[in-house]
């Protein structure tokens, strides 16, 4: 399986089949990973964490003990850590099906193994460096698309280089530019009437935009084989196929 670097894919996931206490043959690893909280040692908790750890765009992941040893202190406030530390196993996690254990309601999860699989708290310092980077990204774009609240994606495929926005109206917008072109150059195509699909509980989801009797479906692949690429660009006429192009994503 594979999984691709779109942070809220999990928080989106519905929590349907939500147990009061983490099943018995998963509380080991919950208890484990707390112990490790508790140690405050940020070498101790390295090894509870099951790489990469996805972080909002436009930082990047933390790709293996290195780079979180590195980060500790900017992923992670001292009042979260303390509550992770004083946390009830009974009381505050719950296994949510296949999915793992969440604590409170998943503001984090395990893995089958207790380690940290998915992080859906954003520290005081990254929510400084999201703010200084948005604004680095702002400046590199086109006027024409400079203005957004959030990023969502940005990716390449052989034809184009396409970035999905949240705008301030909360509208999704689509910006494609012909390659080899750059993003300070306008793009070829924009579109601000996204719509956002999901498909299944496995996180795969899909961004729909309409242009005058065509559809550009933008698709992740959060989980699928080895062979998936992470994201397809689909363009339909009706219900014709006109294209299909897999693309890669753009890592911040």
């Amino acid at each position: 399986m594979r999984w691709i670097s779109l942070f809220l894919v999990l928080s989106m996931v519905s929590l349907t089949g939500l147990e009061a206490q983490p099943e018995p043959r998963l509380r080991s690893g919950v208890e484990g990973f707390v112990a490790a909280v508790k140690s405050g040692s940020p070498d101790r908790i390295s090894e509870w964490i099951a790489y990469p750890l996805l972080r909002p765009e436009p930082l990047p992941s933390i790709e293996n003990r290195a780079a979180f040893l590195q980060r500790f202190y900017q992923v992670f406030d001292p009042e979260f850590l303390e509550s992770l530390a004083n946390s009830s196993i009974d009381g505050d996690w719950s296994t949510v099906g296949w999915r793992g254990t969440c604590y409170k309601d998943g503001l984090l999860w395990l893995d089958e193994d207790g380690k940290l699989s998915a992080l859906h708290v954003t520290s005081r310092a990254e929510k400084a460096e999201i703010g200084a980077r948005l604004a680095m990204v702002k400046k590199q774009l086109h006027p024409s698309v400079a203005r957004f609240k959030n990023p969502i994606s940005e990716f390449q495929t052989s034809s184009f280089h396409v970035r999905i926005d949240e705008l301030e109206n909360g509208k999704l917008r689509y910006a494609a530019w012909k390659r080899p072109s750059g993003v300070e150059t306008a793009p070829s195509l924009i579109l601000d009437n996204g719509v956002y699909r999901p498909e299944g509980s496995g996180g795969n989801h899909s961004y729909l935009f309409d242009n005058k009797g065509y559809q550009y479906v933008v698709s992740f692949i959060v989980m699928g084989t080895d062979e998936d690429p992470p994201v397809v660009l689909s363009v339909y006429q009706g219900d014709r196929l006109l294209s299909e192009q897999p693309g890669e994503i753009i890592q911040p």
